[in-house]
């Protein structure tokens, strides 16, 4: 999250006429919000270009709070929003990608923690049986099947997932999951039929640590950048436009 406040503003007033100020408050809310609104898609160029393969949940979560006129000191913010209806909160987890440092737990590995099946302070990260869709990241499905065969869901989601969970013991998928140390390796572990017979692969393995992010999307310089070079033309077309439309003739 990061605000946008107005920049450079006292030397424009400074020569300003009695009817041009009348219309400040509504040309500073307007240029903050046209200004916040440069600086998400700024934010936006970067994670395309720094993410490997962005989701469209990731980029459709930033979001643009609008300047209010009627604020003593109206400013506008750019921030990822931090609800979701399923899944980890935009704001959670993409938090170390934008400020760096260890990830929080995953709406998953809390469920594990929760039925016992993981110690608190471990992570689960995928390994080789885990399916992963188009922007790598392990699919839902396989998830809610982990979940169904460890019994791991509460009871609210256990319940709400029931018919995939059927339908997935049908199809054997959720007797092949389960939870053991194997060659000194603790996990989530598959049981496979292949060409030669059946087999065990580990689709998550169990950190004693959280993973940890670089810096990849300096948010808050973005926006600082943004604003100390877009504020002031903002402010002058948002001025432009106020005089334009107090001038225009009223049918």
């Amino acid at each position: 999250m990061a605000n946008v406040h107005v920049q450079g503003l006292p030397e424009l007033l400074r020569n300003m006429s009695d009817v041009q100020r009348k219309h400040v408050p509504f040309a500073v809310a307007m240029a903050l919000t046209k200004t916040a609104q440069k600086a998400q898609a700024g934010v936006l160029d970067v994670m395309r270009q720094r993410f490997d393969r962005a989701t469209p949940y990731a980029l459709n979560s930033l979001r643009i709070l609008p300047a209010k006129k009627s604020d003593a000191q109206p400013f506008a913010r750019v921030y990822f929003k931090d609800d979701a209806f399923k899944g980890t909160p935009a704001s959670k987890f993409l938090t170390p990608e934008v400020y760096g440092g260890a990830r929080g737990a995953k709406r998953f590995e809390r469920a594990l923690i929760g039925k016992g099946l993981m110690r608190g302070g471990q992570f689960a990260v995928p390994a080789s049986g885990a399916q992963l869709d188009a922007y790598g990241n392990v699919r839902r499905a396989q998830i809610v099947q982990i979940l169904s065969a460890l019994r791991a869901f509460g009871e609210q989601g256990y319940m709400a997932n029931r018919t995939s969970s059927k339908r997935s013991q049908r199809k054997g998928a959720a007797a092949q999951y389960f939870v053991a140390a194997m060659d000194g390796v603790e996990g989530i572990w598959q049981r496979k039929q292949f060409g030669h017979g059946e087999g065990i692969r580990p689709v998550f393995v169990f950190t004693g640590g959280a993973p940890h992010y670089r810096v990849r999307v300096p948010f808050d310089k973005i926006v600082e950048n943004v604003a100390r070079a877009r504020f002031v033309g903002e402010f002058k077309s948002a001025m432009d436009y106020a005089l334009q439309r107090a001038a225009a003739p009223r049918g």
